[in-house]
């Protein structure tokens, strides 16, 4: 190898560490902004919760109104469940992209625990995606049951929207932990002939 490209693979390095870095604290600043987000959400929700309820204390008592005096108490819950856990969700994949970035800012290239990660933050999407389905499909069934189309199209669009947020991340991971396998394998393959 001559000096010149050496220098030039030196270069491309330091670079490659400059961004991994840099994007490692992009990592840390999400994180810390998910976390953020979720604690001013709990407070909100309190807030709301309180309001919602002493409106449904309000309700005349008879037997008429019990569900809905039910459903004002929990409405912030059930609207605001939903965007924790998926903040939480992205929480736990940003935590083991950052491990990966530290894994290779350590100098290991394509190792089997990157791999792992990966299909970790995959199945995490995908097993978040078969709930998130479930729910909606069992919507669906009730909204046609039920004869309300209006519902049952609005689900069925819930039911695209989960399927672009979270099942095709999720594969598009298993497809990269994939890549990350063939890599290990190349890279064993490589050192086995040195």
């Amino acid at each position: 190898m001559s000096c010149c490209q050496r220098t030039f693979n030196t270069i491309i390095m330091e670079t490659n560490t400059k961004r991994l870095t840099l994007l490692l604290r992009g990592i840390d600043l999400t994180l810390l902004l998910i976390i953020a987000s979720i604690i001013i959400t709990f407070f909100y929700m309190n807030m709301y919760s309180r309001k919602f309820s002493d409106f449904a204390n309000q309700l005349p008592g008879s037997d008429s109104f019990d569900n809905l005096k039910l459903n004002f108490k929990w409405i912030t819950f059930k609207a605001l469940l939903p965007k924790i856990v998926s903040r939480l969700l992205y929480g736990a994949v940003l935590f083991y992209l950052r491990k990966i970035v530290k894994s290779i800012l350590n100098g290991g290239v394509f190792q089997s625990n990157q791999a792992i990660m990966i299909r970790k933050i995959a199945y995490y999407f995908l097993i978040f995606a078969c709930l998130l389905l479930f729910f909606n499909l069992m919507l669906m069934t009730v909204a046609i049951v039920k004869g309300n189309m209006r519902y049952f199209t609005s689900s069925l669009l819930g039911f695209i929207g989960i399927f672009e947020q979270y099942v095709l991340p999720g594969l598009i991971g298993l497809g990269i932990a994939e890549v990350f396998i063939s890599g290990m394998k190349i890279k064993e393959e490589q050192d086995l002939t040195i």
